[in-house]
C-alpha cells in the first residue's frame, strides 16, 4: 500500500473562513506517485487551491459540509492505488 505525509487535519469540525493545509508542495507518495486532491461533496462550502509555493489548500466558505479526496494512481504489479478521505462539518 502506498502512503503519503499528508497535512490534513482528522475528519471534524471547521470554521467558516479558514483555510486549512491538506500537502506540502510536491507532496508523493511513498510510490512517487503525485497526490491529487478534490472536493467530492460540498463544493459550495469549500474549495481546493494552491498557494504559489504549490502547497494544496482548502478554503473554507460557509456551513455544511465538505468532503476531500486525496488519491494517486496505482503502479501496475507493484502498489495499490492511494485513497484517503476527509469529513468536515463546518458552521
Amino acid at each position: 500500500w502506498q502512503t503519503a505525509p499528508l497535512d490534513a487535519p482528522a475528519s471534524g469540525s471547521l470554521t467558516p473562513g479558514t483555510r486549512v493545509k491538506l500537502g506540502r508542495p510536491g507532496l508523493v507518495t511513498t510510490a512517487g506517485q503525485t497526490v491529487a486532491w478534490r472536493v467530492t461533496k460540498g463544493r459550495g462550502s469549500c474549495k481546493i487551491v494552491r498557494t504559489a509555493s504549490g502547497a494544496t489548500r482548502l478554503v473554507v466558505r460557509r456551513g455544511g459540509s465538505c468532503n476531500v479526496r486525496a488519491s494517486a494512481p496505482t503502479v501496475e504489479g507493484e502498489w495499490k492505488a492511494y485513497a484517503v478521505f476527509r469529513a468536515y462539518v463546518i458552521g
